[in-house]
C-alpha cells in the first residue's frame, strides 16, 4: 500500500513539474475547491491569483508564507473587494466595524474556494452568527421577533461595517420601517415623544423577550420608566383599568388621532365600559357631561377622593360655578354650607330641572317635614302649588330664611302689592287700617312688624292662614291687643 501512493506521488512531481502551477494542475487533487454551489471567482480567475508562493513541484508543497498567499486576510481580500466599488451593506471600513472583520478573520465566516451557501458563508445565519454569539439571547424566550426566528440577521445588521451602533443597516425608526409601516406610527396628530425620537427599543426588545409586543416590560411597569407612577397611580382611589394595567385599553401606544393618544374620545371611551343610560337619555343633562368633558371633573387613574373626583363637592363644582352665589349670603343652606350639591343635585342627568333629584317640593320635603309645616287645613296658594322657590332661593340669601328678598314684606310684595304697600286689615270704617310695618312686632322681640307677623307663610289651622287660632279676622287681634278686645 505504502509502495502504492509513493508511486502516485512520484507521477503527480512529474505533472506538476511539467505544467507548472496552473488551475487546472491543482484541481486534480484538490477538485472539491471548485464544486460547491457557489465558487469563489478568484478560483476561476486562477489560484495563482491568491497563492503566488506556492512550489507545487514537490509534494507536500513548498510555500512561501501562510499557504503561499501573496498576501494576508484582510489585505488579501481587499486587492479585490474595495470598498469603493460596494453597496454600504458590505463595506468594510465605516465608523463601526464587525470584530472578526476589523481582526481580519475573513475566513471565519467565509471558506475562501466554495460553498454551499450565499457569499461563501460557511454557514448559513443565524446558525454562522451562533459561532460568537449566545443563541440564547435570541432563540430561548417566548416571545422572538420574525426576522429573528427566520435567521434574517444581516436584513438589520450590516455584517462587516456600519455607521450605525449594533452595525444596523438604518438607524430607529428607519430600520423598523423597512417592514413596519410608518403610517401606523408617526402619521396622526399626536405621537408618543419616544415614537416620534425613533426609540423604538426604549419599549422594544429587538429579537426577543418573554412579554408579547417584543415588550421589555408589560404595562403598567413599562410605562413607569418614563411617567411618574405615584402621582398617577398614588391615591387611595384607583380607576380599575388604570389599576389593573391597562394602559392600552385606552391610550395607544404610538400615535393617535386624540390628545393623549387616546383611543377614543370622551365620552365614547368612558362608555366602552360605563353605562350609556346612567349618563345620557333623560330630559336634562349637565353640560359638561353633554359635551364630553368627563376628565374635568374625574381623574382618569387615581384620586384622593370617591369617584375619582379631582376635588371633593362643592370645591369642584365651584370649578365652573361661581361661589359667591352659593356662599356669597348672610345665610347658606345648610346642605350648600357643608357641600352636600350631590344631596339635591345628579352630576350626570336627570328628568328634573336644574339636574334635581326630585322635583321641587318633593325634593325639599326629604328634609323639611311636609306633615308639620306644610299641610295644615288652610295652605298658602304657593306652597300648595310646590313653589317653594318663588319666595325662597335654593343656596345663599341675604335673608336670614333665604328669603328672595332681604324683607319679608318685599317677597309678599310680589303677590300682594296693595296689602303691603298702605295699611291693611281695616278693623273699621273709621280707622285707616292696621299698618305692616314700621313698628316693633309685640310678639316676636327684636323683629319688625311685618306679614308673618299675623300670618303663617306656608299654611294654618285658621283662616286667612293666621299665625294664631282664629276663626275670624277679629280672632287674632287679641293676640297683640287684649286690653282693647275686652
Amino acid at each position: 500500500m505504502g509502495k502504492t501512493i509513493r508511486t502516485v506521488l512520484t507521477a503527480l512531481f512529474f505533472v506538476f513539474s511539467l505544467a507548472g502551477v496552473s488551475s487546472a494542475n491543482c484541481l486534480k487533487c484538490h477538485a472539491d475547491h471548485a464544486k460547491g454551489k457557489v465558487v469563489h471567482p478568484a478560483v476561476q480567475m486562477g489560484c495563482e491569483a491568491c497563492h503566488t508562493g506556492v512550489d507545487a513541484s514537490t509534494v507536500p508543497h513548498k510555500f512561501t508564507g501562510d499557504l503561499g498567499l501573496s498576501a494576508q486576510p484582510p489585505d488579501l481580500c481587499f486587492q479585490c473587494h474595495d470598498d469603493s466599488a460596494m453597496p454600504d451593506r458590505f463595506k468594510f471600513h465605516q465608523s463601526v466595524v464587525h470584530p472578526p472583520v476589523a481582526e481580519g478573520m475573513c475566513t471565519f465566516c467565509h471558506d475562501p474556494h466554495t460553498s454551499k451557501n450565499k457569499y461563501l458563508l460557511k454557514q448559513t445565519p443565524p446558525d454562522l452568527c451562533f459561532n460568537c454569539h449566545d443563541k440564547k439571547e435570541f432563540l430561548a424566550k417566548s416571545a422572538i421577533h420574525p426576522p429573528v426566528m427566520a435567521g434574517l440577521c444581516i436584513y438589520c445588521h450590516n455584517p462587516h461595517s456600519s455607521n450605525n451602533e449594533k452595525l444596523l443597516r438604518k438607524p430607529p425608526p428607519d430600520l423598523c420601517f423597512m417592514c413596519h409601516n410608518d403610517k401606523h406610527f408617526v402619521k396622526e396628530k399626536t405621537v408618543h415623544p419616544p415614537v416620534f425620537a425613533g426609540q423604538c427599543l426604549m419599549c422594544h426588545y429587538p429579537h426577543q423577550s418573554d412579554h408579547r409586543k417584543l415588550l421589555r416590560a408589560t404595562p403598567p411597569d413599562l410605562c413607569f420608566r418614563c411617567h411618574d407612577g405615584k402621582a398617577l397611580m398614588g391615591h387611595r382611589h384607583k380607576h380599575p383599568p388604570a389599576e389593573a394595567g391597562m394602559c392600552l385599553f385606552c391610550h395607544k401606544p404610538h400615535e393617535s388621532d386624540n390628545p393623549k393618544l387616546l383611543v377614543q374620545m370622551p365620552p365614547d371611551l368612558c362608555l366602552n365600559c360605563h353605562d350609556k343610560s346612567l349618563i345620557f337619555g333623560k330630559a336634562v343633562g349637565h353640560p359638561p357631561v353633554r359635551a364630553g368633558m368627563c376628565p374635568k371633573c374625574h381623574s382618569p387613574h387615581s384620586s384622593r377622593y370617591s369617584k375619582l373626583l379631582w376635588v371633593p363637592p362643592p370645591y369642584l363644582c365651584f370649578r365652573c360655578h361661581d361661589r359667591q352665589q352659593f356662599w356669597g349670603g348672610r345665610k347658606v343652606h345648610g346642605p350648600v354650607k357643608i357641600g352636600m350639591c350631590m344631596y339635591c343635585h345628579f352630576p350626570h342627568q336627570s328628568d328634573n330641572d336644574k339636574l334635581l333629584r326630585k322635583p321641587v317640593p318633593d325634593l325639599c320635603f326629604t328634609c323639611h317635614s311636609q306633615e308639620v309645616q306644610f299641610l295644615p287645613r288652610v295652605q298658602h296658594p304657593p306652597v300648595a302649588a310646590g313653589l317653594c322657590l318663588m319666595c325662597h332661593k335654593p343656596h345663599t340669601s341675604q335673608s336670614p330664611l333665604l328669603l328672595v328678598f332681604p324683607k319679608v314684606n318685599q317677597v309678599c310684595n310680589q303677590c300682594h302689592p296693595q296689602e303691603v304697600a298702605g295699611p291693611h286689615a281695616i278693623a273699621g270704617l273709621s280707622q285707616k287700617g292696621h299698618p305692616t310695618h314700621g313698628y316693633p312686632d309685640p310678639r316676636r322681640p327684636h323683629r319688625e312688624l311685618c306679614c308673618t307677623s299675623c300670618h303663617n307663610q306656608h299654611g294654618s289651622d285658621s283662616v286667612y292662614i293666621f299665625r294664631f287660632p282664629a276663626k275670624n279676622p277679629y280672632d287674632i287681634c287679641v293676640n297683640c291687643h287684649p286690653e282693647k278686645m275686652r
